[in-house]
């Protein structure tokens, strides 16, 4: 019998064969994976996603940006995926930023979703600062630099 994860990954799939699938994605998919910062009433993800194993999650944003490989919002959710559940920051901003350029006009929500990365970086770099003092070492200038110039002004361009 399949789980929850492989009932949501068969509907993506037959979603996106479908001729409707433009109607469909808008209607139907994006409602029940993405929903929106209101529907999700400050929850990371929407409650079918939280009702997924944490270990699937993955399957179902990655299986949503390969279907729908031109909708920006999903490529956007697969970045938060990375920067908040996977921790892959990298990852994060490579989603973040080929949301941004799938995105047809500028889009406030992709630049947040960026920023926020950016953020999740930031507060890394700061942790493992501060962890060297706390263990009597110096951060060097380059990673003090990183973060104080390079990474606040990447952060400062997204989310103005």
């Amino acid at each position: 019998m399949e789980n929850l994860g492989e009932y949501c990954i068969s509907l993506i799939k037959d979603i996106s064969d479908s001729p409707y699938a433009d109607l469909l994605q808008e209607d139907i998919v994006q409602p029940l994976f993405i929903g929106s910062s209101k529907e999700r009433d400050g929850e990371r993800f929407t409650e079918l996603i939280d009702d997924i194993q944490k270990e699937e999650r993955i399957n179902i944003f990655t299986t949503l940006h390969q279907c729908f490989p031109d909708n920006a919002h999903f490529c956007s959710h697969l970045a938060r995926y990375y920067a908040m559940e996977a921790k892959n920051l990298n990852k994060a901003i490579e989603f973040a930023d080929r949301a941004i350029k799938l995105s047809e006009t500028p889009d406030p929500l992709l630049h947040h979703i960026k920023g926020m990365c950016i953020y999740y970086i930031i507060t890394n770099k700061i942790e493992e600062v501060k962890r060297a003092i706390k263990n009597k070492m110096e951060p060097t200038d380059v990673e003090v630099y990183d973060i104080t110039e390079n990474l606040l002004t990447q952060a400062e361009r997204e989310f103005s």
